[in-house]
């Protein structure tokens, strides 16, 4: 005993006071300073993994969209600075920083990538938790890693979109046929099939009294009145109009007379007359003549563009009270945004490869189709020619992702917020009952 002390006392005494030795020191150093002196790399998933650096990230995220929402973007600008043209210096610096294209600029790419990163070392720290517990608190990291993964897949989708997405625009006339449109940048965009405007339509809403498009009808409108009485066009005699729930006088009597018809109206340059260049309805026009209350009129009536008339000789005296309105069944009207508000517009459109139709479908507002890959959407008319259209062209590949992503979080989040607590409850039942 008393060797084995003395061998303590002189180790001892090899130490000096107040010290420890060599192998302490390395045994208490190396600890230390790994603690205190963490890698970059363990700075940078802490940074990521933390709750207040991703609400930090998800609230600049939502400026940029609030931004890209209120601020023009694209080919707005333009379509703006021509309604305000005091608003260019602000464009321009806006412009400068990215802020007129913010989907589509560096600094909004650089934030979802952050924001993909933090997702994924939280979803991994998730993964590892599954390992170190049990029961529904496992159920529950599971489900948490499910909406984690949900959302790294939605933000896949938008980047797929960003990088290899298509849009563009296509302009067609009725019987058109064509193999690429317009991108957004200007250039044309080509697509893998041929696309034919087979028709075009335009529905107008009813206005009251409106008449009905049957036959060829001369109407008779008196607005002051809220009268209107047909005629037809094969009367031989002169129609008297009286005002409605009137006695007839002479100051609401009126003789209007169908004089002459023609079916396709010009005028000659020559001899100055209204003549027609054949006998299909391609501008049908009737000359009416009117005599009563002290006024004697004679005008031109034009299906295809009812607010413009051409009078013979223009009358002088008291106003001509009465409207008139040719209706021809035969005929398409030419100024759509004059017949009345518009209900709804809508294209008929043939899908063609290499010559053989492959789909015909009719694309309406909030009613677009698909044809390999490319959702077509229908974007505006021309008022003045109702023959042409505008499409919308736009293919997103990244779709199927973003909805995966979409299903995955409705799968997570029924895991975390009704699973999970039905075996937390299952569980305590069955402990109360022991």
């Amino acid at each position: 005993m008393t060797h084995i002390e003395g061998r303590t006392v002189r180790s001892a005494l090899l130490i000096p006071r107040g010290g420890s030795s060599m192998s302490e020191q390395n045994q208490t150093e190396t600890p230390d300073k790994a603690e205190t002196e963490p890698s970059a790399w363990s700075l940078i998933q802490s940074w990521l993994g933390s709750l207040k650096f991703s609400l930090f990230v998800v609230v600049l995220i939502a400026l940029a969209c609030i931004a890209g929402t209120l601020i023009p973007q694209g080919e707005q600008v333009s379509r703006f600075l021509v309604k305000n043209p005091g608003h260019h210096k602000a464009l321009e610096f806006m412009t400068r920083v990215g802020l007129t294209n913010v989907f589509y600029s560096w600094w909004f790419a650089t934030l979802l990538l952050v924001f993909s990163s933090s997702l994924t070392v939280c979803t991994l720290k998730r993964y590892r938790m599954i390992g170190r517990s049990a029961g529904a608190v496992r159920i529950r990291v599971i489900g948490s890693l499910i909406t984690h993964v949900s959302l790294l897949l939605v933000l896949a989708g938008g980047v797929i979109r960003a990088m290899w997405g298509e849009k563009g625009v296509l302009q067609l006339s009725e019987g058109e046929i064509a193999t690429s449109c317009e991108s957004q940048t200007g250039a044309p965009m080509p697509l893998p099939f041929a696309v034919r405007l087979v028709t075009f339509e335009l529905e107008l809403y009813k206005t009251p009294n409106e008449p009905s498009n049957v036959g060829d009808v001369l109407y008779v409108q008196w607005p002051e009145k809220e009268m209107m009485v047909p005629i037809a066009m094969e009367a031989t005699n002169t129609p008297v109009v009286v005002a409605p729930r009137e006695q007839a006088g002479q100051d609401n009597t009126f003789q209007v007379k169908i004089e002459r018809y023609l079916p396709d109206f010009y005028v000659d340059a020559a001899s100055g007359e209204a003549q027609s260049r054949s006998k299909v309805p391609n501008n049908p026009a009737v000359y009416v003549s009117v005599i009563g209350a002290g006024v004697t009129n004679a005008e031109w009536v034009f299906a295809r563009f009812p607010d413009f008339t051409r009078h013979k000789k223009p009358g002088v005296g008291p106003r001509m009270p009465l409207q008139f309105r040719f209706v021809s069944s035969e005929a398409k009207p030419a100024m759509g945004r004059s017949q009345g508000p518009v209900k709804a517009f809508k294209s008929t459109v043939e899908f063609l490869q290499n010559g053989q139709v492959m789909l015909t479908k009719t694309i309406a507002v909030n009613s677009p189709t698909t044809f390999q890959g490319y959702t077509f959407y229908q974007l505006s008319y021309n008022p003045e020619d109702l023959r042409w259209t505008s499409l919308q062209v736009v293919r997103d590949p990244g779709v199927p992702v973003v909805y995966a992503g979409f299903l995955l979080m409705m799968a997570g989040l029924t895991v975390v917020f009704c699973v999970g607590p039905y075996l937390d409850d299952k569980r305590k039942g069955s402990e109360k009952t022991v």
